[in-house]
């Protein structure tokens, strides 16, 4: 009773007091002079101001215990003088938040690259209401199979509405590994009102790191008969070189309650060039237009993404993705998206329209274009060609090469109709054609290759590419899928058209691609299997393949080709190459504490019948709660069964990791990497001319790489993280660092990074990051007496390379 009387003096005093404010007053929006006003110590309520600032909004009262200093006496003292009200929750801050999350999980798929990265990070930030989005917009999720979009569907038709993610969690049919991903990847309600306006803008900046492959080639000697080094790295400045600048610009206006206006522009530079402007993309469009019967669900005028099956026929990026399968990590979009991605090759610039009516969805559009080709000297094109880092034609034609910027204009058009037969099931057509002002002809690759003498069987790729019998190239094809139960079908069969009859089919190249998917709620497993003729040279093809066209051909060798430029078509090369084969997959949660994930691929190369094989397994082991171990183990080879051939070599890769998940989405990870390539042991590039001399690195039999890697995340607030990493290297490596893509090819390396996230406010984000790196090249470089330049003595051994490099992106969203 005595504490009870105190606790109403207490209160009587300190009202009259406190006039200046009016109590209760709500923590979640007062001003710090009202809180300050509360009758506790003023580093109390200057704490309690800076939890609700930086760290979390308050539920209820008792989350006020939550703050340091605040203890259950002063509480009570509180109780009768706040109150807690809701606060609107910023769905678009949320998203982002979610975004950024996931760009690691993203990344960490063996292949991944930076644009696909960048794609996928757009479509989270948009995602679809779940209570009016179809199958195929769930279907584009990333980790939601077309099993798991088809229970959603049924199941949303059964309740009426997904209320939050209780709902979604009881879904009948639903597997456990989509509702982890689904969950974060969708609203649940629409916040949006007619007449809202909303954008996002994102400025980055950077001094990117080329691929190991592509900065080799612009590095390899021109004339390395002369005694004069050229190259084009030298040629472009690429030393002392701009850093890479882009702005993205996304736009979006609900005009009624189903229409959407959306619009978007990206402009940027390439690392090394002048204007901030060099590249511009952009598009507008409208979206949900009622016509009657028919549903105009997409129509946009400007620059779009389009794609649909098995990716035979069609889908337009700059981006390979390896065993890009359309499930998991490697999913595929369906329909038309707008595009300000980073794709310029294959970009397609012009008007799109997706529509449904009744049981039947369709897509027509039309493009029009210049495209980077090699040019012959006749004029025919002989290949397409990305020129990254760009190369103006005045360049181009004043060391002694023929332009190839904008050199190709292509006109092309095309669609898809699919008939639904039931949720997630459906048949379809596809067909595009492309209509050029020039041929295309590889003739033999005699304005390519230099050396016609180091031509082997595999260079059948490249010798046997399209040959247009006109100026135009043409592309049909079928597609299916079908979901029953726990499985889903889907295949696609695609033809090109050289000099076949367009109504019989295998009369030309062709292309095919099935696979088989079960999931169950612990277990999932795929099974595809791919068949491409090796004449199938569909330029907008990105099928399902381990590796790009051309690889392991003469494009991969600089120094044959008449100049090494021309090495880009391969290096930046994104369409599958021709292969045989057949791949499975799957993921068995066998408990809460142990995953595993088993991938195993077997096919043959086309051009020449070599054979691969490819293993990995990995197992995921949570024992103890915040602990998780990881272990992946791949094997891969070429010929094995031949192992004395020149082609053939083996690869062993392990890598073991220590992740410890703490509080508040900290964490803490070890990584240990060891690994290497055997081939073939080749005498006549062991020794040196003198009997003691040392052996190159080229003629050993074994090339080791390994890896020590230290991670940290801290978030001191939901607002606030910095992650710092360290890493020691030999070899080649590739990995995710934070949101930046890096392969590595060095001895004896080293490399530090710092991270600094911050969100200034609810719409306004802000990232720095920092990065050094040390370390030796792997020249490969034969240094024996007869192989120095000048008569010298070469010391290339003692040079080391130190890097530096920064990253600077703010996004802003309203």
């Amino acid at each position: 009773m005595t504490r009870r009387w105190l606790l109403l003096l207490v209160f009587t005093v300190t009202a009259g007091a406190l006039s200046a404010a009016e109590f209760p007053i709500d923590i979640n929006s007062a001003p710090l002079v009202d809180i300050m006003e509360l009758p506790v110590p003023a580093e109390d309520a200057q704490a309690i101001y800076e939890y609700r600032e930086f760290r979390a909004y308050f539920e209820s009262v008792y989350d006020l215990m939550k703050v340091p200093g605040i203890d259950a006496r002063k509480l009570e003292i509180l109780k009768p003088l706040v109150r807690i009200e809701p606060v609107d929750i910023d769905y678009f801050a949320e998203r982002m938040n979610v975004a950024q999350r996931n760009v690691r999980r993203w990344g960490s798929s063996e292949g991944s690259n930076e644009g696909l990265i960048d794609l996928w990070i757009d479509i989270a930030k948009d995602p679809p209401n779940i209570n009016t989005a179809g199958v195929y917009d769930l279907m584009n999720l990333q980790n939601v199979s077309p099993v798991d979009a088809v229970a959603i569907f049924k199941h949303r038709k059964a309740i009426g509405t997904y209320r939050g993610r209780r709902d979604l969690r009881y879904t009948p049919g639903l597997s456990g590994w989509g509702y982890m991903n689904a969950r974060s990847l969708v609203e649940y309600q629409s916040t949006e009102q007619k007449g809202e306006f909303h954008g996002r803008y994102q400025v980055r900046a950077r001094n990117t790191e080329y691929h190991s492959d592509v900065e080799e080639l612009m590095q390899e000697d021109v004339f390395p008969t002369q005694n004069v080094y050229d190259s084009w790295y030298d040629r472009l400045g690429l030393y002392a070189t701009r850093p890479e600048v882009s702005q993205k610009l996304f736009l979006k206006y609900y005009l009624t309650g189903n229409v959407t206006l959306r619009g978007g522009v990206l402009s940027w530079r390439q690392s090394g060039e002048e204007n901030l402007n060099e590249h511009v993309k952009g598009f507008a469009g409208v979206e949900g237009l009622q016509l009657g019967p028919v549903q105009i669900d997409k129509v946009y005028v400007g620059d779009y993404l389009v794609g649909f099956g098995q990716g035979l026929v069609m889908e337009n990026s700059d981006y390979f993705k390896p065993r890009k399968s359309g499930y998991s990590w490697d999913k595929r979009y369906y329909g038309i998206i707008g595009d300000i991605s980073r794709s310029e090759e294959y970009k397609l610039s012009g008007v799109a329209v997706q529509a449904t009516w009744r049981d039947f969805k369709g897509i027509g559009f039309f493009s029009d274009d210049e495209k980077d080709v090699v040019l012959n000297e006749d004029g025919s094109a002989a290949a397409y060609i990305t020129l990254n880092p760009t190369i103006e034609n005045d360049d181009l034609v004043k060391y002694g090469l023929p332009p190839m910027r904008d050199a190709l204009h292509e006109k092309t058009y095309g669609g898809n109709v699919r008939y639904l037969l039931r949720p997630g099931s459906h048949v379809g057509i596809t067909g595009y054609e492309s209509r050029y002002n020039r041929r295309f002809d590889p003739m033999g690759g005699e304005t390519i290759i230099d050396r016609p003498d180091r031509i082997i069987q595999a260079d059948n790729e490249f010798l046997r590419s399209y040959r247009s019998p006109g100026e135009f190239r043409r592309v049909y094809g079928v597609e299916m899928q079908s979901v029953f139960n726990n499985y889903c079908v889907q295949a696609e069969y695609a033809e090109m058209d050289v000099n076949g009859s367009t109504l019989k089919v295998g009369d030309d190249p062709g292309a095919f691609v099935s696979s088989l998917w079960a999931q169950y709620n612990n277990l999932n497993f795929l099974v595809l299997y791919r068949d491409y003729d090796l004449g199938f040279d569909n330029p907008y093809c990105r099928g399902f393949s381990n590796y790009e066209r051309f690889k392991g051909t003469i494009l991969e060798d600089h120094y044959y080709l008449t100049d090494p430029l021309y090495g880009l078509i391969f290096d930046n090369g994104v369409a599958p190459q021709a292969e045989r084969g057949i791949y499975l997959s799957t993921r068995y949660r066998l408990t809460t504490a142990i995953i595993p994930r088993i991938e195993y691929d077997r096919w043959t190369r086309v051009s020449d019948g070599a054979t691969y094989s490819r293993f990995v397994g990995n197992l995921e082991v949570r024992l103890l709660y915040p602990l998780r171990f990881k272990v992946r183990q791949q094997f891969q080879g070429r010929n094995r069964a031949d192992e004395l051939t020149a082609t053939s070599y083996s690869l062993n890769d392990t890598r073991l990791e220590l992740e410890m998940r703490l509080s508040n989405y900290d964490m803490i990870e070890f990584t240990y990497l060891r690994g290497g390539t055997e081939w073939p042991p080749r005498p006549r590039l062991v020794g040196g001319v003198e009997p003691d001399g040392d052996h190159p690195a080229s003629g050993q039999a074994f090339q080791p790489s390994w890896a020590l890697l230290l991670h940290a995340i801290h978030n001191f607030t939901d607002k606030f993280n910095v992650s710092i990493g360290a890493l020691s290297y030999n070899g080649f490596l590739w990995f995710f660092e934070e949101s930046d893509f890096v392969a590595s090819d060095k001895r004896n390396s080293m490399r530090f990074w710092i991270s600094v996230q911050d969100r200034l406010s609810d719409n306004l984000w802000i990232e720095l990051k920092a990065a050094y790196d040390r370390g030796l090249p792997v020249t490969n470089t034969d240094v024996r007496r007869y192989n120095q330049y000048y008569g010298s003595e070469i010391d290339a051994e003692s040079i080391m390379n130190k890097e530096k490099y920064f990253r600077i992106q703010i996004d802003y969203m309203w």
